[in-house]
């Protein structure tokens, strides 16, 4: 099955391969402040990204879960 690719993965994809190119140079390698936020910004574009398999219906604390139908 063919994966989609919206607007938003391709740009996010530029962007933190854009983060992980600028963290490989000389001049933010020095600065451990600028990494950090490099970090921080990265995780946050990371988490933005919907997940793969998310599970829509998560039980609360105490109930069972349904078993899935084949």
């Amino acid at each position: 099955m063919e994966e989609k690719r919206n607007a938003f993965d391709e740009f996010s994809f530029a962007a933190l391969s854009a983060l992980g190119s600028l963290m490989a140079c000389n001049e933010v390698c020095r600065d451990q402040r600028a990494v950090m936020k490099i970090n921080r910004f990265r995780a946050w574009l990371m988490d933005l990204k919907p997940q793969a398999n998310p599970e829509p219906n998560l039980p609360f604390d105490g109930e069972p879960k349904a078993q899935a139908a084949e």
